[in-house]
Formats: C-alpha cells, sequence, structure tokens
C-alpha cells in the first residue's frame, strides 16, 4: 500500500522538481559563462569557492564595484527586485494587498525622494562606485534568458537598477532598524492602560475614542515586523575587539555578530576584492557595492547598534473648523499635502483574480514630520513622525564608501563623521595592534523629553534643537584593559552630557563576554582566534541570575510541580539545546506576565481588543520589570483584579508553573528529562514572499530547532507561538573573527548561504555550519567552484 502510495505522490514530485532545476539550471553561474562589458577598462574575474564566497579579481576598484552589482545579481536578483521595490514604496504591484500598508508607510517618509536629493551631495568617487554597482547589475539583466523562478511565479520582471535604489535602500535599513517610535507607541499603550502606573512626560490619557487608533497603529508595526521588513525590539548585535598583548597571533582580533530577521536568502554577502587601488572583504549588504563589516590592509571594523533614540511622535491637533490646519505654537498651520498613486496586483494566483483598481492616498505633514496614523484611520488627534532619516542631505553611503578605504584611525574616524543613519558602534582595529571604538549616527538633542512617550506637537517646547556634535559622540581608543565590547549595552561613561537612549539592551550579553574574556585570559594568558568563536556560541544567560532565585521560593505541595523547581535549582543558566531548565523557565515566564498583568489590561480594554494589548506584555515587559513585581512595591500586580479573593505573588506563579508544566506534558510526555530546549525552541528563516505563500514554504524556507534566548551571546529572540513552543525569526544573521594586520586570516559564517537561487547548491549550505557552530577559514577555503570571466569589450 506505501509503495503504492509513494509512486501515486512521491514520483510525481520528484519528476516536477527536476522538471524544474533543468528549467532554471542556467540561472546559476557556470564556469562556462563568460560576458563582455564597455564599462569595464579590464578583464574582471569573478571565482566562487566552495561555500560561494567570491573573490574578484579586478585592475582597479570601479571594475571591482561593477562586478560585485554583476556577482549580486547572478545570485541574488530576486532579492534586489525586492529591495528596489521596497524602498521605492512599490512592492504591491507584485505582491498584492499584503504590502500596500508597507508600501504607504514609505512613501509617506518619502524615503525614495529623499534619497535622490542626498545623491548630490556625494562626492564623484562615491557616486562613481554606485554607477559601476548599477551597471554590473544592469548588465547581467540585459543578457539574462531565464529568471529565477520567483519572476515567473509572481509575473514579475526585473526593472533596471539605479545608484538611487542603493541609497534608498540604506534608508530603509536604518527606518527598519529604528524602532522608537513603536517603542514610545506600545510603552504609551501599555503604561495607560494601568491606572496604578504613572504616565511620565506624556500628554493626557488615552482617550476612549482613539484606544483603537492607538492599537490599530501598533498592530501596523507587529505586523511588518512579523514579515521581516522591519527589526524587532530584539535589535542588536556583539561585537568585541582585543589588543594584540592579549592574542595568541600578536595581532588586534575583532569579532562581530549582528542580530537582524533570519531571513533566506541573508541580506548580507561575502566579498574579497583584490585590485590595484583597493583590497577590502567582508560582508556587503546586497544592494550596495562596498563592505559593511569587513577589513582592507590596514584596518578591520564591526558594528553595533548604538540603539539611539531617533525618533519621536507627536500627537496633532486639527483646527475643528479647517481640516487642513493644525495647531502649533499656539497658531494654526496648512498641512503640507501630496497624493500618491498605488497599483496592487492581485493576490497570487493573481490570473484567476480579477483586476484590483488603483488606490489614490493623501498623504498630510506637519512641521514635526509625516502623518503617519493616517496609514491605518483618520483619527481625531493624528500622530506624526520626526525622524533624522527623514532628510535629504544624508551622506551615509559616503561613510561607508570612505571607511573602505580607511588606512588608520584619524581616517577611521573622518568615514565615519558622515554616517546619519542607522546609529551605530563601529569597532575598531588596525594592523599595528590598535584598538577602539566610535559612536557615529545622527541623534537628536531634545528639549523637555527624553522620548519615551509620545508628546504633543502643537507645543514648541517638544522641538528638537539640533543634532549631537559628532566630535561629542562616545569613542575610545586603546583603553588599559586591553579589549572594548559592544552588545547593545549602555557603554556611556556616567558623566555623559547627552541623553541617547533609555531603551539600552539588558546588559547580560555584555558581562557574559567580558567574563568569558576576562576567564580565557586568566586560565591561558591570551586568546586564540578558536576562543573567539566559542564565546560567540555561548548560552549562558546570565539575566536569568535576577529573578529565578526568587521564582524559586515559591511553595507548592503539588509533587509535579517541585520536580520541575527541583530541575530548576540546579540550572547553571545555559540555555543549550539539551538542557530541560531553560524549556521550563521561559515558558514559565510566559505564563507569568500573562497572568499578572493580564487582568489590568482586560479591566482596561475589554474582549475586543485584548488580544492586541497581550502582544504588548510580551515584548514591552522585560525580564527586569517582573522582577519588581515579585519582590517590590509593585506586588500589588499579583492580585486578580477581577476575582474576590486577593491573590498573592506565590498564587499566580504557582499558576504560572501549573500551565506550563501541562502545556509542556501536552507537547512532550510526563517525562520532564525529554523536555530539551533545543525541540522546543526553532528558528524561522522566511523567504519573502513564497514563505507567506501556502505550498512554498517547504521548498523556500529553512527552520532549525537551537538552544539559546533573547540574552544569551549565541541570540535568539524566542517568540512564544501558543502550544508551538518558541520560533524565533531575530537571531545572529552571521559570525565574523578578523585577525588584524595584512595577510591575516578571517572566519566567518553567514546564517543560510551566498545564493538566493533556490536551486543553487549555495542556497542554504551555510545554514548546517551555522547551526553547529562552524566557521569558514578564508585563507584555507581555497577550492573554486565556478569562475566567471568579464571582457572590457568583445572579442
Amino acid at each position: 500500500m506505501f509503495k503504492r502510495f509513494s509512486i501515486f505522490v512521491f514520483a510525481p514530485l520528484a519528476i516536477a522538481l527536476i522538471y524544474f532545476y533543468l528549467m532554471y539550471e542556467n540561472t546559476l553561474p557556470s564556469d562556462k559563462d563568460k560576458f563582455f562589458s564597455s564599462y569595464l577598462d579590464s578583464k574582471v574575474v569573478l571565482s566562487r569557492l566552495s561555500h560561494g564566497e567570491l573573490h574578484i579579481e579586478a585592475k582597479n576598484k570601479e571594475d571591482a564595484f561593477f562586478a560585485i552589482g554583476f556577482a549580486h545579481a547572478q545570485d541574488r536578483l530576486w532579492q534586489l527586485e525586492l529591495q528596489r521595490r521596497t524602498a521605492q514604496g512599490r512592492l504591491s504591484e507584485v505582491l498584492g494587498k499584503g504590502t500596500v500598508d508597507l508600501d504607504i508607510f514609505v512613501r509617506t517618509l518619502d524615503l525614495y525622494s529623499k534619497s535622490k536629493e542626498s545623491y548630490d551631495g556625494l562626492s564623484e568617487e562615491a557616486k562613481g562606485s554606485l554607477l559601476a554597482y548599477s551597471a554590473g547589475i544592469n548588465k547581467y539583466i540585459e543578457g539574462i534568458d531565464q529568471l529565477p523562478i520567483e519572476f515567473d511565479l509572481l509575473g514579475a520582471t526585473p526593472g533596471q537598477w539605479r545608484p538611487i535604489d542603493s541609497l534608498a535602500w540604506i534608508k530603509f535599513f536604518a527606518l527598519s532598524s529604528s524602532g522608537n517610535y513603536r517603542e514610545e507607541l506600545n510603552s504609551y499603550i501599555l503604561k495607560a492602560s494601568m491606572p496604578e502606573v504613572k504616565v511620565s512626560n506624556s500628554t493626557d490619557k488615552i482617550r476612549i475614542e482613539e484606544r483603537a487608533n492607538l492599537l490599530t497603529l501598533a498592530e501596523f508595526g507587529d505586523r511588518l515586523e512579523s514579515q521581516n521588513y522591519f527589526n524587532s525590539d530584539f535589535i542588536g548585535s556583539n561585537a568585541w575587539v582585543v589588543s594584540g598583548e592579549l592574542t595568541k597571533s600578536g595581532n588586534a582580533v575583532l569579532s562581530n555578530d549582528p542580530h537582524l530577521g533570519l531571513q533566506i536568502p541573508s541580506p548580507w554577502y561575502y566579498v574579497d576584492i583584490n585590485s590595484k587601488d583597493l583590497k577590502v572583504s567582508g560582508m556587503s549588504m546586497v544592494g550596495l557595492p562596498v563592505v559593511i563589516v569587513g577589513r582592507n590592509e590596514n584596518v578591520s571594523w564591526g558594528i553595533t547598534n548604538m540603539m539611539a533614540d531617533t525618533q519621536d511622535i507627536y500627537f496633532e491637533q486639527v483646527n475643528p473648523e479647517n481640516q487642513n490646519q493644525y495647531l502649533f505654537d499656539g497658531e494654526w498651520r496648512e498641512f503640507e499635502q501630496r497624493e500618491e498613486l498605488f497599483h496592487i496586483k492581485a493576490d497570487f494566483p493573481s490570473g484567476l483574480r480579477g483586476s484590483i483598481k488603483p488606490v489614490r492616498i493623501k498623504i498630510r505633514e506637519t512641521i514635526n514630520g509625516p502623518i503617519v496614523s493616517d496609514l491605518v484611520t483618520n483619527t481625531k488627534s493624528p500622530i506624526s513622525l520626526k525622524w533624522v532619516g527623514y532628510d535629504s542631505t544624508d551622506t551615509s553611503y559616503e561613510a561607508f564608501y570612505r571607511l573602505n578605504h580607511s588606512k588608520d584611525w584619524s581616517e577611521f574616524n573622518e568615514s565615519l563623521s558622515l554616517l546619519n543613519g542607522p546609529v551605530l558602534n563601529v569597532l575598531y582595529a588596525d594592523e599595528n595592534g590598535n584598538i577602539g571604538y566610535r559612536g557615529a549616527g545622527h541623534i537628536p538633542v531634545r528639549g523637555n523629553s527624553s522620548g519615551k512617550y509620545p508628546l504633543s506637537g502643537w507645543s514648541k517646547n517638544n522641538m528638537w534643537k539640533g543634532l549631537i556634535p559628532y566630535a561629542e559622540l562616545p569613542s575610545d581608543f586603546n583603553p588599559d584593559e586591553g579589549f572594548i565590547i559592544s552588545a547593545n549595552n549602555n557603554m556611556l561613561p556616567t558623566t555623559y552630557p547627552h541623553f541617547i537612549s533609555d531603551s539600552w539592551a539588558n546588559p547580560s550579553r555584555a558581562k557574559r563576554i567580558e567574563q568569558l574574556i576576562k576567564r580565557i585570559i586568566k586560565s591561558k594568558g591570551k586568546l586564540s582566534i578558536k576562543d573567539h568563536s566559542e564565546i560567540q556560541l555561548d548560552t549562558v544567560d546570565l539575566s536569568v541570575r535576577t529573578i529565578l532565585p526568587h521564582l524559586l521560593e515559591v511553595k507548592s505541595s503539588n509533587l509535579t510541580l517541585n520536580e520541575a523547581l527541583g530541575i530548576l535549582e540546579k540550572w547553571d543558566y545555559e540555555a543549550n539545546s539539551d538542557s530541560v531548565a531553560p524549556t521550563i523557565f521561559y515558558l514559565w515566564l510566559h505564563h507569568l506576565k500573562k497572568l499578572i498583568f493580564r487582568d489590568e489590561l482586560y479591566k482596561y480594554w475589554g474582549d475586543s481588543e485584548l488580544a492586541s494589548v497581550n502582544n504588548l506584555i510580551e515584548t514591552e515587559i522585560e525580564i527586569e520589570d517582573l522582577n519588581l513585581v515579585l519582590t517590590g512595591s509593585t506586588s500589588y500586580f499579583c492580585n486578580n483584579v477581577n476575582t474576590p479573593s486577593v491573590e498573592s505573588c506565590n498564587d499566580v506563579m504557582i499558576d504560572a508553573l501549573t500551565l506550563t508544566i501541562d502545556e509542556l506534558t501536552r507537547f512532550f510526555s510526563t517525562d520532564m528529562l525529554s523536555w530539551k530546549w533545543g525541540k522546543f525552541n526553532c528558528v524561522k528563516f522566511s523567504h519573502q514572499p513564497l514563505s507567506y505563500m501556502k505550498g512554498f514554504e517547504a521548498l523556500f524556507g529553512r527552520k532549525r530547532c537551537v538552544g539559546g534566548s533573547k540574552h544569551t551571546i549565541n541570540a535568539v529572540d524566542i517568540a512564544y507561538k501558543e502550544n508551538q513552543g518558541f520560533e524565533s525569526s531575530f537571531g545572529t544573521s552571521f559570525r565574523i573573527v578578523m585577525n588584524a594586520g595584512k595577510n591575516s586570516n578571517t572566519y566567518f559564517i553567514n546564517s543560510t548561504g551566498q545564493s538566493g537561487n533556490v536551486f543553487s547548491s549555495y542556497y542554504s549550505d551555510m545554514l548546517e555550519l551555522w547551526f553547529k557552530g562552524e566557521v569558514i577559514d578564508t585563507q584555507a577555503s581555497t577550492e573554486q567552484a565556478t569562475r566567471t570571466t568579464i571582457l572590457p569589450k568583445e572579442h
């Protein structure tokens, strides 16, 4: 019976896959490829090694930038098209109704027009690199016979790439990495829902008629995050640099692993450029011709998000007598207004559906910024967004371009003075053993507010006062202890005069990195490259130390609950795949948050809106907040306001642990030793958009179950899905360790693979290495797989 079933089901599937592979095989690079371009001065050779990592031999850097564009198009053409349309606000023309909100948001912020204006402010050299990169992409598009399968499935064709598309993508990346407005909105909604919590520096309590509007706007941000267009609150990275005096090689060593949305293909692409006037290698970002994290002959650099607050949202007051006016500083002003037309494709399969009438949207703007609440509703109190990236003089690309050419600490600093966004901590190492870091990017100087909650847009006192001068941004050079650590934590000295953020990452990752570095130095004297790689894989969660002792004080006569508590008592905070304790602990925290705060929220919001607010509990209430409830003056939250009895925190902890045990028993069995964290905590690599379309996820998406947590060095965001366990979509997007100095090794691994073509052997071949914690030694990896030659003119 099974044999017949296999013949009728699997045989046709296998035939279909073979057919499609043969059909799309010629979209893959091969040794037979030879191209010609009048754009080049001389021959360019693109060599892909054993995992598809790209090495470029070119006479000059302009030819090399052309080659990067060509290679990105060869391997990531659909990704390029998706990014081009995303930054233009034109995704719905190919993806349908599901991306209309994103398109409206992007065009509301006018990203593409601002990028056009920024282009003129670049140097001629930087412009030349963008022109060469664009020419490389377009050359590949012109000569392609068969487009990648995504174009055929969605009935799309690639557009010509322009330099503005690269600039717009930097702006979109900066926007997606700046979630301050969402934090302000979520914090306001959550805390305004609880009469016991005083909301300072804020406008009045949420009016009843505005509740749904605010929630809808908050849900909009959550939806973009869930589809990997925006990064979550869990944006971040780890980076550290150690001086040569503390390393076995004698060279300064820099390690970096940025945390972003886990997607397939990865946003990153390894490239090694070898030309007479530029030798640089590392992780390029698809859509840009330069290396974002990497090294040249003299210096190495890595990045982390500084977590700077670069956005504010304002409630605006509309003139009841004239809807085209808003109040500012005691006067009614006219909204700046424009219209945008959106063409929307019918959802897949579009051929079986009717056409959709284009949508015309009116976009309003105040002195504070564009009105973003119009995305979801025509509210009586429209909300505007102010953001440093809403700027037509953005020289961020120039900063990265010059960074690729930097020869020393002085040039490194000069390069980063041109960065607008994203706001970064950039770590530094050079061939002479020097180490340092520099904060870079535009951060506002505020008036009367820290920017934690929405402000009254009509008050002049709430206006920004300018930007923090670049010379006054934090930096350090050759510190006495011989290393620098940046993990999105607060690195500022206590006397630092400017406000940067109150949304720093939990310090646990930074503390653990420091702990391990000091431990290795104490035991071995100096750190090896292997030590750095092993630190990147560490899964000890030091944040557990703050709350677990209080959880273990719970009193229960239930034998099953006490068995679970016994496991937690012996826990060493290691959240590895084989451990049972993290499975119990993180699910217990999840249920505890809901039980403690749900009743207060229900009292305020009611049934219709409670589901949305429940999501805020998960994202906005951190482990420190929960610990304060269990140990401090806010323990009154433990009482359920909807019952006549008065519940204690012990009661709530028992109820939450009971729910945890019941759920894990259903998911696994009664045998607690089988409750492995690595079976309950998985990461998902989504393909855009096919992972969100029925029938395609199995072919295009990838999934692995792992260890780690939000606060471990090897980090994943562990978002809970009811009765399914934790499913993470944010985490380590690549790992790199660079031994600074000429002819020194670089060790890296991308999260999925070099190729975005599902029929390529490089589509997800690095995923297993990423999963196992292995890296590629770029000097040892010399086996050539394919070679593409591009000649300056046809012979």
